[in-house]
């Protein structure tokens, strides 16, 4: 059957209410006389054309649009002579401490840019907090917070692919020892494991992460919540931000995004209907074929 976005996309719209509610309450107690100026300022439904990073209302007409487009994917990526793979990278040089996050998004785009050059690609920026790591910058310790990159790219084989990840390997210091030069690549199959991933890949950093080192060295790294003042701490970061600024693409995924871009253009201007898991009225012009698709909607 086809998928059903309201279904489809319960779980972030679950998360997305958990992180403006665990947001809000950070600022009413750390700038209790600013509270309702700033909430109103970055987080309301009001000020969702602005697309901030922090805004769960623009990140839901994102996610929507993103996914929307998507579904002209199908046909073009999952055929026999081209490979789809998923991985995340993290680089020492975006690593932050918490008390102290100096993080670039244009440094950090410009190295996936130049470590992809030639391929086709669509990333996201993400931050990973983890409030266990005792991470120094400067003067400043506290927390680690590991900026990271979701990638999904594609090309004609998955040795092509294997040999890239090999190239690009010293571009990409580990942030902690024991940590992998580069991340796994999982292979990408059907287009309902496409849009998984980038359901997962517009999710609001509402939790953080533990990390653990066995006795055989082995690391597992588990959700954890984050406490009132990491919510805080990311907030007065990203509110500087809009989506656009934490993603990426390349290649034929340059056309994915300026789709979702026209897409998200459609919405906010009101300019034609745009529902939930149709195209809009207006073609979005792509060279990418459109289609409709039936996958499961878990």
């Amino acid at each position: 059957m086809a998928l059903d976005f309201d279904v489809f996309l319960k779980p972030s719209n679950k998360w997305d209410r958990e992180y403006l509610k665990a947001v809000a309450d950070a600022i009413r107690k750390y700038q209790p006389e600013k509270a309702e100026k700033i909430i109103r300022r970055y987080l309301s439904e009001e000020r969702q054309a602005e697309l901030n990073l922090t805004n769960t209302y623009a990140r839901r007409i994102f996610r929507t649009a993103l996914l929307t487009v998507a579904q002209g994917l199908e046909t073009r990526l999952f055929r026999k002579d081209v490979i789809v793979m998923w991985a995340s990278i993290a680089s020492r040089d975006w690593a932050c401490c918490d008390r102290d996050i100096d993080f670039n998004y244009d440094l950090a785009k410009r190295k996936i840019r130049n470590a992809f050059a030639g391929k086709n690609f669509i990333a996201v920026i993400e931050p990973g907090y983890y409030p266990h790591e005792k991470w120094e910058s400067g003067d400043k310790v506290g927390s680690l917070i590991s900026f990271h990159a979701h990638i999904l790219v594609w090309d004609t084989s998955r040795s092509k692919l294997q040999r890239h990840q090999q190239d690009i390997r010293l571009r990409f210091w580990p942030v902690r020892q024991g940590d992998r030069k580069t991340g796994r690549l999982y292979h990408v199959k059907t287009l309902a494991d496409l849009w998984r991933i980038l359901r997962y890949s517009t999710k609001m950093p509402f939790q953080g992460y533990d990390r653990q080192v066995r006795d055989d060295d082995s690391i597992v790294q588990s959700h954890l919540e984050l406490a009132p003042i990491h919510h805080y701490r990311l907030f007065r970061l990203l509110r500087k931000h809009t989506v656009w600024d934490a993603w990426l693409a390349g290649g034929e995924g340059a056309r994915l995004l300026r789709d979702v871009r026209k897409a998200v253009r459609t919405v906010l201007v009101g300019s034609e209907v745009f529902r939930p898991g149709r195209p809009p009225r207006r073609r979005i012009r792509a060279n990418l074929p459109k289609q409709t698709s039936n996958v499961p909607a878990t």
